[in-house]
């Protein structure tokens, strides 16, 4: 009897200590289950991969986790390319690794025991993988956490994609599609722009209206094949006339505008003979040359119409250029005798 009575009170106490690792696994899961819920919705708020790499560093410290590096995978160009989007190793944010090639495994150096590299995926694609110590203590917390990082991760990636399509299709809707330049309408937004800070820095604003001379008849001889490439070439010699923060512009057909900011009409009058300098029978065809009407605005004038009427000036002088035999610039002022 006493034997049976130690053997039921053996049993009872091995009962409770199962019982009460049981609890402790459920109280750990629970645990793990808070923090992962926490960290998921700080990761998924992120709006971009910068965002969510500051984000990550925080919830990585919270955590306790001591690395994590998440490389993504891609080959949505037809050739696999490897990113990190950020590295966190031994607590250290931003940390620099070696670089690898998409089928050699990151191995952050530096890091202490054994690692512990777990897939990583999102909605049911394979994005990648991700490197962490491998510690029991946060082995359950790591695997976990990778899915949801994969997920943010896509999320953020997919969001910096997008934001880049829509800015290049608006870069497109404001660029010539022959020569690469500004058109009329990102002309007529920056105007606006350039009035305001020639009046905020108390400077003057300048602009040149180029017109090709012969252009005709190069199209007319050679076809306007031919005459595409030389509007290419003469956007290129314009651009590198003027200054890097100066605006060129194509307005269409063989006329071009240059806005130059904060010069005056001394200085744009120098720019506007370099131009038809450089313009001088430098085409394929020795056929083309340039007038160039040139006017300067005061930005103490408080008239709304003042970026127009910098154009209208310009334009006039254009006309008076090319009356005075072509292959020339004139300022507005030498027509008014200002």
């Amino acid at each position: 009897d006493g034997v049976d009575d130690a053997s039921a009170e053996a049993l009872l106490t091995i009962g409770c200590v199962e019982a009460l690792r049981e609890a402790q696994r459920r109280r750990v899961l629970e645990a793990v289950a808070v923090d992962l819920a926490a960290a998921s919705a700080a990761l998924s708020a992120a709006g971009s991969v910068s965002e969510l790499r500051q984000l990550a560093y925080s919830v990585l410290r919270q955590l306790g986790i001591a690395t994590c590096v998440p490389v993504l995978l891609d080959d949505t160009e037809g050739r696999v390319t490897t990113s990190v989007p950020f590295s966190f190793v031994n607590q250290e944010p931003d940390y620099a690794l070696p670089a690898v090639e998409p089928d050699e495994l990151v191995v952050p150096p530096g890091t202490a025991g054994q690692l512990l590299v777990v897939p990583m995926a999102a909605q049911g694609v394979a994005t990648g993988y991700v490197v962490y110590d491998a510690t029991p203590a946060s082995f359950l917390l790591e695997t976990r956490l990778t899915l949801a990082l994969g997920a943010a991760l896509r999320s953020a990636v997919l969001k910096e994609r997008l934001e880049t399509a829509y800015e290049r299709i608006a870069q497109q809707a404001l660029r010539d599609p022959l020569t690469g330049l500004w058109n009329r309408r990102y002309l007529e937004e920056r105007l606006a722009q350039e009035v305001a800070r020639s009046r905020r820095f108390g400077r003057p604003l300048s602009a040149c209206v180029v017109d090709l001379d012969g252009f005709k008849a190069v199209n007319d001889r050679h076809g306007h094949d031919a005459g595409d490439r030389v509007l290419v070439a003469v956007a290129r010699v314009l651009t590198d006339a003027v200054r890097a923060d100066d605006v060129v512009t194509r307005l269409g057909g063989d006329e071009f505008v240059v806005l130059l900011s904060c010069i005056d009409g001394l200085e744009a009058r120098e720019v506007a003979r370099r131009i038809v300098v450089a313009l001088d029978r430098t085409d394929a065809f020795a056929l083309v040359t340039a007038s160039v009407g040139v006017a300067t605005v005061d930005c103490t004038d408080a008239s709304p119409e003042l970026g127009r009427r910098l154009l209208l000036d310009a334009d006039h002088a254009l006309l008076e250029a090319k009356r005075a035999g072509k292959r020339r610039a004139l300022h507005h002022l030498e027509l008014t005798g200002t």
